[in-house]
């Protein structure tokens, strides 16, 4: 069974290239950073998205009073993408890792 391992802070080349598959082939460091994460772990799993925190400062009401909530953007920041390391300023995302239980205490 797998299970929760961390959360992530990762760059928009990181989410596009889990959701999509791709992402700018010139950015030939996160790519490359990209894939030897994935060859590092590879009994772990990305997931995009993370859990909801109380208080979340991005909720806002939507139509019907449904709330939305954006706690997966994480805003501008210049650290490292925590998957590929680039270094680069830029919007940063939650992203979830799941393994194996034995490595949940990693």
């Amino acid at each position: 069974m797998a299970s929760v391992i961390t959360e992530l802070s990762v760059c928009q080349g990181c989410l596009c290239l889990h959701a999509n598959g791709e992402w700018d082939p010139d950015d030939v460091e996160c790519v490359a950073g990209f894939e030897r994460w994935h060859e590092e772990h590879p009994d772990w799993h990305l997931a995009v998205g993370g859990e909801h925190r109380d208080g979340c400062p991005n909720r806002t009401a939507g139509p019907g009073g449904y709330v939305e909530c954006d706690c997966d953007d994480l805003g501008f920041s210049w650290s490292a993408c925590d998957v590929c390391g680039v270094h680069l300023g830029g919007d940063r995302y939650r992203m979830t890792v799941f393994g194996p239980e034995e490595a949940s205490h990693v």
